[in-house]
């Protein structure tokens, strides 16, 4: 019982990481790439959603754990390009 409030949670993350995506692009005017280690977490995201969306209720915990461990690194990884790239927005202004 209490996994499922983390069954439950999973959609929204990654709602959540798909949406700071768009923002993060619209905001710079293009669109972000990431580092290879990104990359990899969401090719293994992809691949958990996969598994996990052919029997939610089967389900193991390391495998919630997992993905919502690869969705922070994604989250991580918008937020660090975004900072990287507003850095270089204001030093092409001055």
């Amino acid at each position: 019982m209490k996994m499922q409030a983390f069954y439950y949670a999973m959609p929204t993350l990654a709602v959540i990481v798909i949406a700071a995506y768009i923002f993060t692009s619209v905001k710079i005017h293009k669109f972000i790439w990431f580092s290879p280690v990104v990359y990899l977490a969401l090719i293994g995201s992809i691949g958990l959603w996969i598994k996990i969306g052919t029997n939610i209720f089967s389900t193991s915990e390391t495998g919630v754990f997992g993905l919502l461990t690869l969705e922070a690194i994604l989250l991580e990884g918008i937020i660090e390009e975004y900072r990287y790239q507003k850095q270089n927005l204001e030093k092409n202004e001055e």
